[in-house]
């Protein structure tokens, strides 16, 4: 099922026709997708957590941010493409690099504190959180904050920065079922660490809680992230 974020929509609003954009880390190829599905230019380069948008006939054969010719695009778009925190800065000095003076660098990444804050029927996963706490302590590490992020991409270099709370919806369902049938085929975030059998009988607990808490008819898999918006002087 594709990615949807309301995100990819501003994003496109901001670009000029003929625009070049880059996007790594998670998901990359399906955020791509769902930016040309909002007027983006067509995909042209797709490589592992790494995709590059174009419409120019003869693109850049890369297949990471850090590769590209400083100033060959006009938007990067990073997916959380770090480990850990201490990996952002890194991320957009490339980022800040590859884009073109005037050009702008989105940073992305999970809302750990907005997911576990709740509710549980608008971020079903979080209960998966509260069941293994230690589940919810490795991704705490893995992800970067809102407030880290901006303060990395003004080191960085960016200028005009902004910030923005958004949802990204990784599935919409008919029902209930269709919605634990859907997180089964994908995957939660961090259901690799729990043991499978646990992981196994976790879901049908959840699913059984969750049955009367989401409207008749409309089930949605959504996380909560944030972005970082910032210009290239």
């Amino acid at each position: 099922m594709p990615l949807r974020t309301g995100l990819a929509t501003l994003v496109s609003t901001h670009l000029e026709a003929g625009s070049a954009i880059a996007v790594a880390g998670e998901s990359a190829a399906e955020f791509a997708e769902d930016l040309v599905r909002s007027g983006a230019p067509p995909l042209a380069v797709e490589a592992d957590r790494f995709a590059l948008l174009t419409a120019a006939l003869d693109p850049p054969n890369v297949g990471r941010v850090r590769d590209l010719p400083e100033g060959a695009v006009d938007l990067v778009v990073l997916r959380r493409p770090w480990r850990t925190p201490a990996d952002v800065i890194g991320a957009l000095a490339a980022a800040v690099r590859a884009v073109r003076p005037g050009g702008e660098v989105v940073a992305t990444d999970i809302d750990v504190n907005r997911l576990l804050a709740g509710p549980s029927p608008r971020y079903p996963v979080r209960l998966l959180y509260l069941a293994e706490p230690d589940v919810a302590d490795r991704l705490r590490l893995s992800a970067a904050t809102m407030g880290s992020v901006g303060t990395e991409a003004v080191r960085a270099g960016l200028r005009e920065v902004v910030t923005l709370n958004y949802d990204e919806v990784r599935g919409t369902y008919e029902d209930v079922a269709g919605l634990w049938s859907g997180i089964r085929e994908r995957g939660w975030r961090g259901a690799a660490w729990v043991p499978e059998q646990r992981a196994r009988s976790l879901l049908e607990d959840v699913a059984t809680s969750m049955a009367g808490a989401v409207p008749a008819g409309w089930a949605v898999d959504r996380e909560p992230w944030f972005a970082v918006f910032g210009l290239r002087p």
